[in-house]
């Protein structure tokens, strides 16, 4: 999915999502609302169970049973919070867009696997590999931070981009290598860092 910066500026940075994805949005955050649900209700389930087992004096062997019993239940409850810290979103400077990168077609192209992944492999990593004779410098994911990633792709100032090396790949070909590098990036677990 990608977003677009407002014609006629409401606020700054205000993107905003129209019809079907305001949709799609309300039912991520149903989602959401309805994972701190169940791991509310099953804490205060098992609440619940130990106040009875308090309040009845529950012997003590069937007090451990109960607490044993009650450990997938808090297991649960855990795993169904937990957080992602790759980043979800990044605004391209050249289309002036925000790019989702968490689910969709360009979660899937933002993969290694991905086509921003396999172009990275195929069209950088040609040059720019381990003892390469064009003097090139070694590249990864992680050798450069999503700011500089970014950069990289808007100001276009490394010298494969300027001798033409980038001109077998269209403008979302490239785009969408960006948002491989900034997905993977030296900062990539920094779940703030996001348009």
């Amino acid at each position: 999915m990608v977003y677009r910066k407002p014609d006629s500026g409401d606020s700054e940075n205000a993107l905003r999502p129209s019809g079907d994805r305001r949709k799609l949005l309300l039912l991520l955050a149903c989602d959401a609302v309805g994972q701190i649900a169940i791991t509310l209700l099953v804490i205060f389930c098992n609440a619940i169970a130990f106040l009875f087992a308090i309040r009845y004096k529950i012997e003590e062997n069937s007090l451990k049973r109960l607490s044993i019993a009650s450990i997938p239940f808090l297991m649960l409850a855990v795993f169904a919070l937990q957080a992602n810290a790759r980043p979800e979103y990044r605004f391209d400077d050249n289309s002036q867009t925000c790019r989702d990168l968490k689910d969709g077609q360009l979660e899937w192209d933002s993969r290694g696997y991905g086509e921003g992944g396999q172009i990275f492999k195929n069209l950088c990593k040609s040059c720019h590999f381990r003892g390469n004779d064009k003097d090139a410098p070694f590249l990864w994911t992680e050798s450069k931070t999503s700011q500089a990633w970014n950069r990289v792709f808007t100001q276009r100032y490394p010298k494969c981009a300027k001798n033409g090396a980038w001109d077998s790949a269209t403008a979302e070909q490239l785009r969408k290598v960006n948002d491989y590098l900034y997905r993977f990036s030296e900062n990539s677990r920094d779940m703030f860092d996001n348009c």
